[in-house]
Parts: structure tokens; sequence; C-alpha cells
């Protein structure tokens, strides 16, 4: 019976990681939504989700892992939280590319629709409440001079230009 079930588990993962596959022939990635579902009905989504849950708890066997991580480099990824992260730092970078600074407004929204101020905001609520990544922080601050704090930025600024003017 065990090893009948093993089986039937087993072409039952494969059976949902052809269906992954079929979704990068059809789009041209694997970044599949959580809510997605084929049109045969299959909720691909969360057969994707639940594969990263049993990453992250050590469930999931090694022969698995090993081919899903072999699609990283067409979209897959282990945290959809960390993947997000990175997709909001590259929006920053984008707007200090063009803009030369990173002063983004809360209410900002790039041409593009991408609200950029919710995503900026999002980070410095993120650095004050501890929960963002050392190396983001360092990269945010020595590569697009990132504040944390924009009206004490210009505050401060305001009265160094004061000292100078007056001194």
């Amino acid at each position: 019976l065990r090893a009948e079930l093993v089986d039937a588990t087993t072409q039952s993962w494969y059976f949902w990681f052809g269906l992954l596959k079929q979704y990068l022939e059809k789009y041209g990635n694997t970044k599949v939504p959580a809510k997605y579902i084929t049109e045969e009905g299959f909720k691909l989504g969360s057969w994707c989700d639940t594969q990263r849950v049993r990453f992250k708890n050590e469930e999931l066997e090694k022969v698995r892992f090993d081919a899903l991580d072999q699609l990283r480099s067409v979209g897959w990824v282990w945290s959809l939280f960390d993947f997000q992260r990175e997709q909001n730092i590259d929006a920053v970078k984008r707007f200090y590319d063009v803009e030369g600074h990173t002063f983004i407004k809360d209410r900002y929204v790039a041409p593009s629709g991408e609200k950029l101020g919710v995503l900026a905001k999002g980070l410095r609520q993120a650095y004050k409440s501890g929960t963002l990544e050392k190396k983001w922080i360092v990269y945010l601050e020595k590569e697009l001079s990132f504040k944390w704090d924009v009206d004490k930025f210009w505050w401060l600024e305001q009265y160094k230009a004061l000292r100078r003017w007056y001194f």
C-alpha cells in the first residue's frame, strides 16, 4: 500500500510539474500568479505556492527541489516576498536612473501607472520596523542615496544652508 501511495504521489507531482512546463511554453516564464487556474480547471498557482511552502519547511524532496530550481532562469522563485521586494527596489532604481534622486512622494504614480510612492513608502516602513534586509539597506543608501526620513533630511538640509548663510 505504501509503495502504491508513493508511486501515485510521485506521478501526481510530475503531472503538476508538467502543467508548470506547459505554462512556461505558453507564457515564456514560470511566474505563475497565485490564483492562476489552467483552462482545464487545475489550480496551478496553488500548487506552486504549496511547493514553496514545502521548500521553506524543508519538506520538499531533493529531486523535486532540483527540478523546480532548474526553472529559476525562467522566473521560478522560492520566495514570492523576496521576489516582490526585488521588483520594488528595481522600480525605485529605474526612477533614480531617470530623475537622479529617490525623493518619491507617497502618492506619486509613474507614467506607466506604477505606484512608486506606495513602493517607496513600503520600503521606509520596512526599514523602520526592522524587516528590511541589511543588503537592501546598504544598496539603497549607497547606490541610490535613499533617505529613510525625507522630512528630517530636508529639515537638516535647510538648517545647514541657513548656517552657511549666517556664519
